[in-house]
């Protein structure tokens, strides 16, 4: 049996008929199976060794190396499918001998395989269908495209570049796209049901103008280096945070007149903003519309108070004295100045009861080296004072409760 398949084929599965020794009219030996069968060998013709081949139990439209089945049994008996191993149909190689050993109850199979390549068909093909092919590249046949299912090509727009008409992209109908102009992506989305954002396909960008682009620190957020703002290039301080030059508020020019706009805020609208000093610095120049005038002490406003608690303030004859009505003063008001503590725990009242003893209580002791200044019930001493021969104080004790 005498066969041509290409050299380096897999996969291959090859017919052949293994006739039956005791017949005198040639017929053919059913009933073979892989185990029963004359032992299988294959030799390449360029003088290598013989290799054994193993055989092995196959299915009908399946390719196992090495594999051996009847055909059909009844239908076409002695008819056999054998399974060539891959090995056997290798690259550098130009014939393979396959044997199945004979025996008493079987003639010998010898298949030869002339194995083949391209170089065994060298073809310069110079005319098709007796229209002369124009010259190409060293390798490649010209191909002029003038039919696609049977409906003429038109002349592309640009010579060499096919003309393509889409009828689906990523499998949704291009009847759905809207109108795409040549500014592809600059202009107006690309999108394939409407105009809505969920429309909109999705980009995945790898590469801005030639450059890689940079994992962002936060997924999805992509790291913007900003180089130019109004055709400015941004400047940093020295804490590479961001200069502003302000040239408007609300629409108006910011005057350029020293220190106008110096403000350093922290937290205001619920967060206390720290004390330390000079933190909020503010040149005020005009309240409630008028102006205010200049203090009399730098840096300590003048203050025209003409309302106290909803009350209009009244002035005494002596210019600039303020009258103080007590009736409009709170009681939480009195006890806050009365319980101010003064000196270590001894309270703005405690010092006036203190006072009143030293100067109208009376007195007891005199002449003595203890002398005591009693309360305005006269029920307590004020004030207990240890004096010396001098009559000066070496020791004194108060109770201002």
């Amino acid at each position: 049996m005498l066969l041509t398949i290409p050299a380096g084929t897999t996969s291959k599965t090859i017919m052949f008929p293994i006739f039956d020794p005791t017949s005198s009219t040639g017929a053919l030996l059913a009933g073979l199976t892989y185990s029963t069968v004359g032992a299988c060998y294959y030799c390449f013709a360029d003088g290598s060794t013989d290799v054994s081949v193993t055989l092995a139990s196959k299915s009908l439209g399946t390719w196992t190396s090495g594999g051996f089945v009847a055909v059909d049994g009844t239908n076409m008996p002695g008819i056999y499918a054998f399974d060539i191993p891959n090995a056997a149909l290798a690259t550098g190689h130009t014939q393979v001998i396959i044997t199945f050993k004979g025996s008493s109850t079987q003639v010998p199979v010898v298949i030869v395989i002339q194995l083949t390549s391209v170089a065994d068909f060298p073809v310069n093909v110079t005319e098709y269908a007796g229209t002369a092919i124009a010259s190409a590249a060293a390798g490649y046949a010209p191909c002029d495209l003038r039919d696609i299912l049977g409906t003429a090509v038109s002349s592309p727009a640009t010579a060499g570049i096919l003309d393509v008409n889409a009828k689906n992209i990523n499998n949704v109908s291009t009847s759905n796209v809207t109108t795409i102009n040549a500014n592809l992506g600059e202009t107006q989305p690309i999108n394939f049901t409407g105009t809505s954002i969920s429309a909109l396909v999705k980009v995945d960008v790898d590469d801005w103008n030639g450059t890689a682009v940079s994992s962002p620190a936060t997924a999805g957020i992509p790291d913007i280096n900003v180089k130019n703002i109004g055709n400015h290039a941004v400047a940093l301080d020295g804490n590479n945070l961001l200069e502003v030059d302000t040239q408007d508020i609300a629409g108006s020019v910011v005057s350029t007149s020293t220190a106008q706009l110096g403000v350093n805020l922290v937290n205001i609208a619920g967060s206390a903003v720290n004390t330390s000093a000079a933190q909020i610095g503010v040149n005020a120049v005009n309240w409630g519309g008028g102006p205010i005038p200049a203090p009399n002490v730098t840096g300590v406003p003048k203050v025209d108070v003409t309302d106290a608690l909803g009350n209009a303030v009244t002035t005494n004859s002596a210019n600039g004295v303020l009258d103080v009505n007590t009736a409009t003063i709170g009681t939480t008001a009195l006890n806050s100045i009365f319980s101010y503590v003064v000196e270590g725990s001894a309270t703005f009242l405690s010092y006036i009861r203190i006072f009143f003893s030293a100067l109208a209580g009376k007195s007891n002791g005199g002449g003595t080296s203890t002398i005591n200044f009693r309360d305005a019930g006269d029920t307590k001493n004020r004030i207990t004072a240890t004096v010396d021969s001098n009559g000066d104080r070496t020791a004194v004790t108060t109770n201002g409760s």
